[in-house]
C-alpha cells in the first residue's frame, strides 16, 4: 500500500489556485498516481458537502459534489475534459489504467 502524503489531501482543496497545464496530465498518467488521487477521493467521500455544495449538486444532478476533487481533475486535464466528462481522454488511455480514469471522471457515483 503506497503511503499517504499529509499534503496530498489538503492539495485538493487548494487546487484552485493552480492553473491547468499539459504537464500535469503526463506526470498523473501513471497506475499509482491515478489510484492515489482516486484515494484522496474516498477518504473525502464521507464529508458532508457545505450547504451550498449539496444545493449545486441537487440542482446538476451530482449524487455527490466534491469541489476540492473537481478543481484538481480540472487542474490536471483542464477545460475540455471537464466539459466533456473526460470522454476523449477515456478513449485515447492505454487499457490498463483506462479503468481509473473512467472512474476519476464519473460523477454519478454512490
Amino acid at each position: 500500500m503506497p503511503r499517504r502524503c499529509g499534503r496530498c489531501s489538503a492539495g485538493t482543496r487548494s487546487a484552485t489556485h493552480l492553473r491547468h497545464r499539459k504537464t500535469y496530465a503526463a506526470l498523473i498518467a501513471n497506475r499509482a498516481s491515478l489510484g492515489t488521487l482516486l484515494e484522496l477521493r474516498a477518504t473525502r467521500q464521507g464529508e458532508a458537502p457545505s450547504a451550498i455544495a449539496a444545493l449545486r449538486a441537487n440542482l446538476v444532478g451530482d449524487m455527490h459534489d466534491d469541489p476540492g476533487f473537481r478543481a484538481a481533475r480540472y487542474t490536471v486535464w483542464g477545460d475540455q475534459a471537464e466539459r466533456q466528462q473526460g470522454e476523449k481522454l477515456i478513449a485515447a488511455a492505454p487499457e490498463d489504467p483506462r479503468p481509473l480514469y473512467e472512474e476519476i471522471f464519473n460523477d454519478k457515483r454512490r
